[in-house]
């Protein structure tokens, strides 16, 4: 059986470099320097997007954003995204 994964409600704020969020009433701030790499991950429904960011001490969030906050990842941190190749054509 697959596992099935929660996901809270939090406000996502993007700086010029680094990724500001809250989980679990902890604020997690990631500067550019500790971020490895931005995934796009595959996504049925096209209200949302799916994006898991790894970091370089081995931690990794998912996160479920609004249409466009890939699209300003990728302008800030343009180096670190990886696409979905079934979406990219």
């Amino acid at each position: 059986m697959s596992e099935l994964k929660t996901y809270s409600e939090t406000i996502l704020i993007l700086e010029e470099n680094k990724i500001l969020f809250k989980k679990n009433g902890e604020i997690i701030e990631l500067p550019k320097w500790k971020i490895n790499r931005i995934i796009e991950r595959k996504n049925n429904n096209e209200n949302i997007e799916k994006i898991r960011i790894k970091t370089n001490v081995g931690k990794e969030y998912e996160l479920i954003t609004e249409i466009g906050v890939l699209k300003k990842l990728k302008i800030i941190f343009p180096y670190k995204i990886k696409l979905n190749k079934k979406n990219v054509g």
